[in-house]
């Protein structure tokens, strides 16, 4: 029989007759067919009928995935502890790689009051290979049988941990509504540009970097020569500095000295600063004041300037931690 005009479903039901792993691609399930047939099924003659009496699983057309809208049994952790306790096994492993995303997919088909689930999971050494893993669960949650691909799940009540990966998926999905699942390389977000070590070096600073390109260079104006006016640089800087926007443009201006504002103002009878606080009644309170603020602000949270207040003053909640607060950690309580 020439084995190579054979699909991928003929040759993996030719192997499920002899009881042989379905795993690979065609060229190698071809190869394990012929070893099987050549070796007399290595004196195997099993069939998964005969390994799973407690499953009588649908076709495969009939299984779906499963999501937030499907009906499921409400399975839940107590159901799987009770399983597990009958092996006196622990499923932390099992728990560990759900977590960490071994779980490629789970469908499921229900027929009578009987759904039964179709899992595949990674392997916990190769994550390449996979194991593919059926449930039988009843419509009261009882977990019926179980089978599972790898050499710990075999027969009808296997209880290794890719049937724990399953169950634990399944519970959550009936749980929360949701699954977590092994992503493909266009589901995770892009890596190639964050840095694969974190630099230790001594941060540079800007000024002291050699710079060719200069602010100072750039025309402003992009009108001819003849039709440019004065003062040109002047104004697009009022105007973009005005303008209440992110625009790269912005990038270009040298940021204000906001001591500068403080130390040019000499002429008036108080500077800038110490006319803002008082005129935010942050200095020189006065009984008056007091009586006003605690007037204005009654009824707290229901009232908005009760969080304006909140966020110029120190409150009696935050004068304990003014207090108490550490040198090292000063700077994170600074604005």
């Amino acid at each position: 029989m020439d084995y190579s005009k054979l699909k991928v479903a003929q040759l993996k039901e030719e192997l499920k007759k002899r009881g042989a792993p379905l795993r690979g691609k065609k060229a190698e399930l071809m190869e394990r067919l012929i070893a099987y047939v050549n070796n007399n099924n290595f004196d195997v003659n099993v069939s998964l009928d005969l390994v799973l009496p407690e499953f009588d699983l649908p076709q495969d057309e009939k299984f779906k995935d499963i999501n937030a809208n499907s009906t499921l049994p409400k399975i839940t952790r107590l159901h799987i502890d009770l399983y597990t306790n009958r092996f006196e096994k622990k499923d932390d492993m099992g728990e560990a790689m759900y977590k960490n995303q071994f779980l490629e997919f789970v469908r499921y088909c229900k027929r009578d009051d009987t759904f039964f689930f179709k899992g595949v999971v990674h392997a916990q050494m190769y994550k390449k290979v996979t194991y593919n893993v059926h449930l039988k669960i009843a419509n009261d949650a009882t977990i019926e049988a179980t089978h599972c691909e790898c050499a710990a799940g075999e027969g009808g009540s296997a209880h290794c941990k890719h049937v724990i990966v399953v169950l634990l998926g399944i519970e959550q999905m009936v749980r929360e509504g949701d699954i977590i699942l092994s992503q493909a390389c266009t589901q995770k977000l892009q890596t190639f540009h964050q840095p694969k070590k974190k630099y230790q070096g001594t941060p540079l600073k800007a000024a002291c970097l050699k710079s060719v390109y200069r602010c100072n260079h750039i025309q402003f104006d992009p009108r001819p020569p003849k039709y440019r006016g004065k003062n040109t640089k002047e104004r697009l800087h009022n105007l973009c500095a005005s303008f209440h926007s992110n625009m790269p443009f912005k990038h270009l201006l040298v940021p204000a000295n906001p001591y500068g504002v403080e130390l040019d103002h000499t002429y008036s009878k108080m500077n800038p600063k110490n006319k803002f606080l008082q005129y935010m009644l942050l200095r020189n309170v006065t009984q008056e004041d007091i009586v006003k603020i605690e007037i204005e602000t009654r009824g707290q949270s229901n009232n908005p300037l009760w969080f304006a207040h909140r966020k110029i003053r120190i409150t009696a909640s935050h004068f304990k931690d003014c207090c108490m607060v550490k040198n090292e950690r000063l700077p994170n309580y600074l604005p």
